[in-house]
């Protein structure tokens, strides 16, 4: 490079002789080619320094140089030059015996002796181009030499050997190392796939890159073993163990349902409310606080008593359904059962805007001011925002037309103190100078003018009907006709809507009947009563079914059935029925029932019934011989039709018969039973439902008597078995004297 730049100076000053008519270049020129080749051996002198051997190593003479470098070496081990010139041996890509470590070595112990030389020496090195940034270029090339080789041996060792060996190394060719060793190591543990392994490597490698990766794959192995075991504990371990997982929400999920499914089970309140405290963000909370608060309100509620409404609104201050249900209960309970103090209570805590309110301050102000317009004052006392501004000017026009009472005004004041008592009070004021003259059309004229007014109250509706009753020409019964009567059936119990045009009765043996006595309607249009329909809503095919009284609306019918009391409220899909409690109704009917236990006493069915036949038939002669001295009516009660089928009676007489013959009880019932059945079925009083209806409700009937046998048996048993009957036996044989003695004993 000096003689390059030597020839070029020379070259600048000199003429070639080739072209006479050159001129000498301009010294700008020449200044300018001299810094450039300056500057061309500066760098030259960085990248590459003047080392021993290096024209040998050139000439690929590299077993020559070798020797030659252990010979100097082994004499002189700082020697600087030759260390180096061992590295670039051994780094040389041609070199067959090339080792990366052995370069690296020799590169170390470069820089060792560079950084401990006196400047002295340093001046003398850096004259021959040896400087810091030298060596620092060529260890980042043996390193990424060494790298190389990691790389393409892709293997652990090869990677463990360059980090612990290159200790030097750059950082970043030590972060491609570790990278490419933790990708390995991860993708090996996963090949393998167990939690073990994936732990370790996690715990070993916390900073690599493919952290996030053996993360979420030992998670989800561990959610696998949960989901395996597949129990709220091993899905709340995980939960625990891993809380930022991605399948953290998964097990949430599983154990609430889980835990749902275990509150399920148990159906208890308790249960559901405490699920609720433990999972508050569940998706099931919602249902799991809603059957709590089912299970309580239908444990607390009674149905017949208002006041339990009242006590579980009082005691749930929280809103949820079951408060409404409880308060719109109420409000209805106040409603059917005309309930001043219900309706109040209802109304203290319905909202303003609920559509009930409307209907209980009706009833409030019927209750009120349609009893007596009297009650104004104490009414909206109580009230004074109930009703509206204009019905409260109504009410007190009407009381200021009472109080200041006209008779020339009577229309007027009915018309406006309706339907109070007071109207009433007077509308029987103009009656009566018509009553007094038996001028009953033109009273009834008068009631019905003020039918409108009126609407149903009952005491208008029972002064019509009177009025109706004491004229001759309404009270004169008249058949119905063919379209209510039919030929052959027997038609009875009628009932008639206050309006007087639908009428509702009883009947049998007609041909629309379905089954023993059934409720039929016809409706009057025009004065004449239309064709009689059977009500299918209101009779059954079993048993008996008749009307005992509709409502003036006729929205509602208080119906027999089978010896019960029934309401029937009219719907838009047809006719409800309610049995009415049992404040009315009593047990259903039963029939006189005896099991005769003959077989455990060791006698016959016939002892039993000779037995019973003298005991009975003295007490039958006396009762007869008393009815016919002192049981003479001042009136003979009609007998009515006696008339009966002697087919009809067979079963009652064979089961006399068989049961005096002294066959097994059990046998007499069954021949009894299924003998009345056929006979029911042939002549069409029964069906085959209403034959197994018939037989279910004679076991009903016989529950009294089980219960009674079971605990009679029951206690005879404690009796002998603690003496007692021994104890009996022993009393009774101090007086047993004979026979006839024990006999009575």
């Amino acid at each position: 490079m000096h003689l390059l730049l030597l020839r070029v100076s020379i070259c600048t000053r000199l003429r070639p002789r080739r072209h006479p008519s050159s001129k000498p270049l301009a010294p700008g020129i020449v200044l300018a080619v001299q810094l450039l080749c300056c500057t061309l051996l500066q760098a030259q002198g960085v990248a590459e320094a003047e080392y021993p051997y290096k024209r040998d190593m050139q000439k690929g003479k590299f077993e020559k140089v070798q020797s030659k470098l252990e010979r100097r070496l082994s004499r002189d081990s700082n020697n600087l030059e030759c260390h180096y010139a061992a590295y670039r041996l051994f780094s040389d890509t041609t070199f067959p015996g090339r080792n990366t470590d052995t370069a690296y070595a020799h590169l170390i112990r470069v820089r060792t002796i560079f950084s401990s030389a006196e400047q002295k020496q340093l001046d003398r090195w850096s004259r021959d181009s040896y400087s810091g940034a030298l060596f620092d270029y060529d260890l980042r090339r043996v390193c990424s030499m060494a790298m190389h080789q990691a790389h393409a041996a892709h293997t652990l060792d090869a990677y463990h050997h360059f980090l612990n060996y290159y200790t030097l190394a750059p950082p970043d060719l030590c972060d491609s190392v570790i990278d490419s060793r933790d990708s390995l190591e991860f993708l090996q543990t996963r090949n393998v796939g167990t939690f073990d392994m994936l732990q370790d490597f996690i715990q070993r490698r916390p900073q690599s890159k493919v952290l996030p990766m053996a993360i979420r794959l030992r998670d989800s192995l561990a959610f696998i073993e949960a989901d395996r075991k597949h129990t709220t504990a091993a899905y709340e371990s995980f939960r625990h163990t891993y809380p930022a997982s991605h399948l953290l929400s998964r097990a949430t999920d599983s154990v609430y349902l889980l835990e749902y499914r275990h509150t399920l089970h148990y159906d208890a309140e308790q249960y559901y409310r405490g699920y609720g405290e433990r999972y508050p963000e569940s998706p099931y909370t919602p249902i799991c606080i809603h059957r709590a608060d089912s299970i309580e309100y239908y444990r607390d509620i009674d149905t017949s008593d208002w006041h339990s409404y009242l006590l579980y609104l009082d005691a749930h201050n929280r809103r949820n359904a079951f408060t409404d249900l409880a308060l719109r209960s109420l409000s209805r309970y106040a409603l059917q059962r005309r309930h001043l103090t219900a309706a109040s209570q209802a109304l203290q805590r319905l909202p303003a805007n609920d559509t009930l309110r409307q209907p209980l301050a009706r009833m409030l102000h019927h209750a009120y001011l349609h009893t007596s317009i009297r009650n104004y004052h104490r009414f909206y006392t109580l009230y004074p925002n109930l009703v509206s501004p204009q019905q409260r000017q109504r009410d007190s026009l009407a009381l200021e037309l009472y109080q200041n009472y006209d008779y020339r005004m009577a229309d007027s004041c009915i018309r406006i103190i309706a339907p109070a008592r007071e109207a009433y009070l007077i509308l029987q004021q103009l009656l009566k100078d018509d009553i007094d003259h038996h001028r009953w059309n033109a009273a009834i004229a008068t009631v019905l003018r003020y039918a409108d007014v009126f609407a149903d109250n009952h005491d208008y509706s029972l002064l019509l009907a009177t009025l109706q009753a004491a004229s001759p020409i309404l009270s004169k019964p008249t058949p119905l006709g063919s379209a209510v009567n039919s030929p052959k059936g027997n038609e009875y119990a009628p009932v008639i809507s206050a309006d007087g045009n639908t009428l509702y009765f009883a009947a049998k043996d007609r041909p629309d009947n379905i089954g023993g006595e059934d409720v039929f309607v016809s409706h009057r249009k025009g004065g004449k009563w239309g064709p009689a329909t059977i009500e299918m809503d209101l009779s059954h095919t079993y048993g008996n079914e008749a009307p005992v009284s509709v409502t003036t609306d006729g929205t509602s019918l208080l119906l027999f059935q089978n010896g019960l009391l029934y309401r029937a409220d009219r719907t838009a899909n047809g006719w409800k029925t309610y049995r009415l409690p049992d404040l009315i109704n009593s047990s259903t009917w039963q029939a006189d029932t005896t099991i005769a236990a003959t077989r455990t006493q060791r006698v016959e069915m016939r002892d039993k019934f000779r037995v019973n036949f003298f005991i009975a038939f003295p007490a039958a002669i006396v009762t007869l011989v008393l009815l016919l001295i002192f049981g003479r009516p001042e009136t003979a009660a009609p007998l009515g039709d006696l008339s009966y089928n002697i087919i009809k009676i067979i079963p009652y007489l064979a089961v006399l018969i068989l049961a005096l013959c002294g066959m097994n009880v059990f046998l007499v019932l069954c021949i009894g039973i299924f003998c009345a059945g056929l006979i029911g079925l042939v002549y069409g009083d029964l069906t085959i439902a209403s034959f197994a209806q018939a037989i279910y409700d004679g076991f009903c009937g016989m529950n009294e008597v089980f219960f009674l046998t079971l605990f009679c048996g029951g206690m005879s048993e404690m009796i002998a078995k603690n003496g007692g009957i021994n104890w009996i036996i022993e009393k009774l044989r101090g007086v047993m004297k004979g026979n006839k003695s024990a006999q009575a004993g």
